[in-house]
C-alpha cells in the first residue's frame, strides 16, 4: 500500500474499496448463504440427548447440495442448473425410477448434452429477465411499506 500504488492507481483510474474477509457483514451475499448453511445444518444435526460435534461435518456435503439444488426464486433455476446448463440426477430419481432415467438414451445423450450448452445463453438472459422482475416486485413491496417522516430538532431518536 506504498505511494507508488496510490499513484498507479490514480493514473489509471481505479477506485479502491476495502473489504474484509474476515468479517462476514462486510458482503451481505456471503452472510446470507452461512445463515443458510447454519439454518439447515442446525436442523439435522440438534439431539439434545446426544452430542453432534463431529456430526456437522457429516452432514455439510447434504446441506450445500440441497441448497444447490433448491429453485430460486429470484431466478427460477437451481445454482446447479445455472453452472451446468441442466437439472442434476438426484439419487431418489435413480431409485425410484423417473422418467428421465427410464427413457436415457446412451446415443442422444451427447446430443442432448450440445442442446443444452448451446442453450445456456438464452436461459441466461432469461433468468436476467426473471430477476429484474423479481428485484422490481421487491422494490414496490419495499416503497408501499416505507412511510415518509420528518424530524424536527430536538426530537428524540433511537440510534
Amino acid at each position: 500500500m506504498g505511494s507508488e500504488f496510490w499513484d498507479y492507481c490514480q493514473e489509471s483510474c481505479i477506485d479502491i474499496y476495502y473489504a474484509s474477509v474476515a468479517h462476514p457483514k462486510c458482503n451481505g451475499q456471503v452472510e446470507r448463504a452461512n445463515g443458510l448453511i447454519l439454518q439447515g445444518l442446525k436442523v439435522r444435526i440438534f439431539d439434545p440427548i446426544k452430542k453432534y460435534g463431529a456430526k456437522c461435518l457429516q452432514e455439510l456435503p447434504r446441506v450445500v447440495w440441497g441448497l444447490r439444488m433448491q429453485r430460486s426464486r429470484a431466478t427460477g433455476y437451481s445454482p446447479f442448473f445455472m453452472v451446468y446448463g441442466s437439472e442434476a440426477v438426484l439419487p431418489s430419481d435413480i431409485a425410484f425410477g423417473a422418467l428421465r432415467i427410464q427413457n436415457y438414451d446412451e446415443n442422444e445423450a451427447d446430443a442432448t448434452r450440445c442442446t443444452d450448452i448451446d442453450s445456456a445463453e438464452e436461459h441466461r438472459l432469461t433468468v436476467s429477465i426473471q430477476h429484474a422482475r423479481y428485484e422490481e416486485q421487491l422494490r414496490r413491496y419495499h416503497d408501499c411499506n416505507v412511510h415518509e417522516r420528518d424530524f424536527n430538532v430536538d426530537d428524540l431518536v433511537l440510534r
